[in-house]
């Protein structure tokens, strides 16, 4: 009798999510419908992969996932030093970027090619809204730890994807509001006219 040699080949590796997390994604969409099911699960599995290129800092696919014509808002707080008249201020300044602008800022961001500087990004609070009219549009809004040697802060990021095609999944709008932005102040679905 002739063995069989069973071979396995790993194609990707992922981090798990806790429970919780998982949970709240999977529970956002309230409907029975399957189609809304596997969307939920696509969702999942796309911020994650999504958060994992920071983390390894895969620039390539981070552009690729970027439509070409996608609006990129980022925010940053900006202390101005007060004194014994006048009380220390904060304030955020948002830029707008293309993509372009938006990948080369982050190839500095990120410090590609210096394997020194090592990137944290962690994800909670995730809630995701289908579009009313095209379903294929997702809007999801989650709370961004990012830490990378020498920075880091806490916000709110925005995404706004099309799922049209499955298997490349589109961000059209990125926005994200630093600090303790009021949950009344942060940018959703609403605030974009999508046709």
């Amino acid at each position: 009798m002739k063995k069989r040699i069973l071979t396995l080949v790993i194609i990707a590796i992922n981090f798990a999510w806790s429970y919780s997390q998982t949970d709240t994604i999977m529970n956002k969409i309230k409907s029975t419908d399957i189609s809304d099911f596997r969307s939920r699960q696509q969702i999942y599995d796309f911020i994650e992969v999504y958060r994992q290129w920071y983390l390894t800092k895969d620039i390539a696919n981070i552009e690729k996932v970027f439509s070409n014509d996608a609006l990129i808002i980022t925010g940053t707080v900006i202390e101005t030093k007060g004194n014994e008249m006048q009380p220390s201020t904060l304030r955020i300044d948002y830029r707008q970027q293309d993509k372009e602008t938006y990948i080369n800022n982050l190839k500095n961001n990120l410090h590609i090619g210096d394997d020194s500087c090592k990137v944290n990004i962690q994800f909670e609070n995730i809630n995701v809204v289908q579009h009313k009219v095209n379903k294929s549009v997702y809007g999801v809004k989650l709370r961004q730890h990012w830490n990378t040697t020498g920075y880091s802060d806490v916000g709110w990021l925005f995404l706004i994807i099309d799922f049209t095609n499955d298997d490349t999944p589109i961000i059209w709008k990125s926005v994200y509001q630093p600090g303790d932005t009021d949950k009344k102040d942060l940018v959703g679905l609403e605030d974009f006219p999508i046709k």
